[in-house]
């Protein structure tokens, strides 16, 4: 090759590299980044999502800000993530809550599989089946056989009409073939005050909501919701191996972010939350506060949407509820 052509290829070179420079991918994050709750300061909700905000704010040296857009059973905040720019910087605690919504609202301001795109699974705990210590029972088994012959008598409490607490009691009506009425209140304080006092005999809620109850034996617990045992309270058996075969129902966190957030960008989110939640430190946490700490894949998350979105949308068609 002659010194005239190795100049030629050389100039070439130089001019494609001029036309088409190498765009260096931008380092995920390089701002702070928003984390919205749907629901107010103190919850499981809030909590979670604190949890992370401190460990990410760390490892990603830059501010996790946790915002509280309390309202509509977790719709405000899901609305402005969908809202928001698709570029990571605005992160959802999407809840159990968010799945139940698109089933029970007539009218819905986005589209939950559409607009909010799945990051990972967070934690996840079953909710208790509890009683009034008055309520003649000693199981699930005998809780079915009383409310067999006392149809439209027992009264469950729930933290709200359409909530996962309502539903999930709901669905276990319907699967045991019993006929408990539902009294609806404004949050799971006072739901959880009136069983204690006696006012109602029936609730499901979580460990954490229970706890002091059922340790101080004002509360009876007789089951857990999960799928299976709890590994805080393993001498509790299922409602599925109670008399309900195939019940589940569980309350759980995880990470949403816009619904066109570019996929590098959810991966980056993906591996930091995977690599956080896998930390001894975070897992005993989230265990002391009752919750198993459990991550997936964004397409694992976006399966479990899903089909939590079809559970509820029969569940709520089969009991007639609609919320506009």
């Amino acid at each position: 090759m002659t010194s005239r052509q190795e100049f030629r290829i050389t100039l070439c070179l130089a001019l494609s590299a001029a036309a088409f420079p190498v765009i260096a991918q931008e380092a995920f994050p390089v701002k702070p980044v928003r984390l919205l709750v749907g629901f107010s300061p103190g919850g499981g909700q809030d909590i979670a999502g604190r949890i992370l905000g401190k460990y990410l704010t760390a490892s990603w040296g830059q501010m996790v800000i946790v915002e509280n857009r309390a309202g509509a059973n977790g719709m405000i905040a899901a609305e402005a993530v969908a809202n928001a720019a698709p570029d990571g910087y605005t992160l959802q605690v999407f809840t159990a809550n968010d799945t139940v919504n698109a089933g029970v609202r007539a009218k819905m301001p986005f589209d939950t599989l559409r607009d909010l795109a799945p990051v990972t699974t967070v934690s996840s705990s079953p909710y208790l089946l509890g009683v009034h210590p008055a309520l003649p029972v000693k199981n699930t088994r005998e809780l079915i056989a009383l409310a067999k012959t006392r149809p439209g008598q027992l009264r469950y409490a729930s933290s709200g009409t359409g909530s996962p607490i309502h539903l999930s009691t709901a669905l276990f009506n319907r699967m045991a073939g019993v006929n408990m009425v539902h009294i609806p209140y404004k949050g799971s304080g006072p739901a959880l005050y009136d069983l204690v006092s006696g006012q109602i005999q029936i609730s499901m809620a979580s460990l954490a909501s229970f706890n002091q109850h059922y340790k101080s034996g004002r509360v009876k617990v007789l089951a857990v919701t999960g799928e299976q045992r709890s590994a805080q309270l393993p001498d509790l058996p299922t409602i599925a191996e109670s008399g309900v075969p195939g019940y589940e129902a569980t309350t759980w966190n995880g990470i949403a972010a816009p619904g066109k957030t570019p996929p590098a960008v959810i991966a980056a989110i993906n591996r930091e939350l995977v690599r956080l939640l896998a930390l001894p430190e975070v897992r005993e946490t989230f265990l002391n506060l009752g919750s198993e700490p459990r991550s997936s894949t964004p397409e694992a998350f976006g399966n479990q949407i899903k089909v939590e979105i079809t559970k509820w949308g029969v569940l709520v068609k089969a009991i007639g509820l609609q919320i506009d």
